[in-house]
């Protein structure tokens, strides 16, 4: 028999004072690997909003580090939090999105990410009446804006970052992410999105800070080519291989310095 995987789980909503009042219009999600020295930072820029419709769950994958040890210190704080080994980010970010409060608004946080600002009640509410389905802002991601877009130019190129991306729970089938694709299931999953029309609407804000030089950040064209001919056919694969190919070989000569170039 194969022994039963080790798990740990705490916070408000698995303890015995689990609220139960109305259900969160918003829900951050985090997963994380041996973060714990990010993890703190995260928290806390969430903490900081002093949001009552907000709630955080944590997904950890196991960590060796002491992770688990700060989530339990912060029971009183997070919604929920779990730690058990998982299948790497995207099953651990399916998990997390089972785990979610039905039509709540998931937005998607990096541990060491930091939100500096959410839709307001007033946002959600107009969301909830029209039956909008994702919102979506800007992010500061080092000291580059990331603008974002949801446009035709999703076909061949993520305009979507998830830092500051909401998406409500209901709005696609689960899972969300496929797991056999190991660096753009996130794009993917936007891409389904807008190919499926759902209503979408821009905040005129920065929602996020988030870290450079994610895994996303390297080249990866068999698996862009094969995600966006599935979703889009292969005119669009080919534009997506054109563009981040061409991007590639930009950036490569831009960091070789000048006397190597002559």
């Amino acid at each position: 028999m194969t022994p039963a995987l080790h798990r740990a789980e705490g916070g408000r909503r698995a303890g015995q004072y689990a609220a139960q009042g109305a259900l969160p219009a918003i829900t951050i999600v985090t997963v994380v690997y041996n973060g714990r020295g990010l993890l703190a930072r995260s928290v806390d820029s969430v903490m900081a909003m002093q949001r009552d419709d907000v709630a955080y769950i944590v997904v950890d994958g196991g960590s060796n580090d002491g992770t688990a040890d700060d989530l339990r210190a912060r029971g009183d704080q997070l919604e929920y939090w779990m730690s058990e080994p998982d299948g790497g980010i995207y099953n651990a970010m399916n998990k997390a999105v089972g785990l979610v409060a039905p039509s709540s608004f998931v937005l998607f946080l990096g541990a060491g990410d930091t939100i500096l600002r959410l839709p307001d009640a007033a946002t959600l509410a107009a969301a909830q009446a029209d039956g909008t389905q994702v919102l979506f802002g800007d992010v500061l991601i080092g000291d580059t804006l990331f603008r974002s877009s949801f446009s035709p130019k999703l076909q061949y190129r993520n305009t979507l970052h998830h830092q500051g991306l909401f998406v409500r729970r209901g709005a696609t089938a689960e899972p969300w992410f496929d797991e056999s694709l190991k660096v753009f299931s996130d794009w993917d999953l936007n891409l389904s999105l807008y190919r499926r029309g759902v209503l979408a609407r821009r905040l005129d804000y920065t929602v996020a800070y988030a870290e450079p030089d994610g895994v996303s950040a390297k080249l990866h064209l068999g698996e862009i080519a094969r995600m966006v001919a599935r979703r889009c056919g292969s005119l669009w694969s080919l534009a997506a291989i054109v563009y981040h190919g061409g991007l590639h070989l930009i950036r490569s000569h831009a960091a070789v310095p000048d006397r190597s170039r002559q």
